[in-house]
């Protein structure tokens, strides 16, 4: 042992190296997404703000005339006070990529 030194052990060591591990894979998660990506991936989420949202789809075919409906709500719909689709859009993409949007959420998707 080097006088005026701790020995951190072999265990020191290895928690060590584990930190550095854990923080580089954080880090590497955090940049995989790229902004155009978490845009979109964010959009979604956003349109939902309210807790309400949908969809209605018809067509004629050769099988004849189809359609539906689709209702989704969230429990975003309980909250006293609902972000807008913008703000919940903006945070979404600034928690994904540090970074904020390129494109206003009118304009994804």
């Amino acid at each position: 042992m080097i006088p005026g030194r701790r020995s951190t052990g072999a265990g020191g060591r290895g928690l060590k190296i584990l930190a550095f591990a854990a923080t580089l894979t954080a880090a590497a998660c955090q940049a995989g997404v790229s902004v155009r990506l978490a845009e979109e991936q964010c959009a979604e989420r956003a349109r939902l703000a309210d807790g309400i949202g949908g969809s209605v789809r018809a067509g004629v075919g050769s099988g004849g005339v189809r359609g539906g409906a689709t209702i989704t709500i969230t429990d975003d719909i309980f909250r006293t006070n609902p972000e807008s689709a913008d703000i919940v859009y903006e945070n979404c993409v600034i928690q994904k990529t540090g970074q904020g949007p390129t494109r206003p959420l009118g304009l994804v998707g």
